[in-house]
């Protein structure tokens, strides 16, 4: 079993960049509590940033990320395949509208 670890951090959700204690096992985090030292929050968290422990876990990691379909239906992608799927949608809208920038 590994042993528990706290790590100090910033939270990710708005720009305050408030100071965060992650407590995590191996690769799993356990949880997540206001670091009081931090002088952007002193210890306190909103309701984002007190619930990061329950995103923040392998299965939702920043290398994936949700693509909105034209279907409406949502799928992972990676980030090549999420831009190469941006290029493709925005070309497709050019062609339909013509184009934003006046030459």
């Amino acid at each position: 079993m590994t042993a528990a670890r706290e790590t100090r951090s910033t939270c990710p959700y708005c720009g305050v960049g408030c100071g965060v204690i992650i407590e995590s096992q191996g690769e799993q985090i356990t949880g997540v509590r206001g670091d009081p030292k931090h002088p952007a929050n002193f210890g306190r968290l909103c309701s984002k940033g007190s619930t990061l422990h329950l995103t923040a876990s392998a299965q939702n990691c920043r290398r994936k990320r949700q693509l909105p379909r034209l279907n409406f239906y949502l799928r992972i992608l990676q980030f090549q395949r999420f831009f190469a799927d941006i290029v493709q949608q925005s070309k497709l809208v050019i062609g339909m509208t013509g184009s934003a920038i006046e030459q």
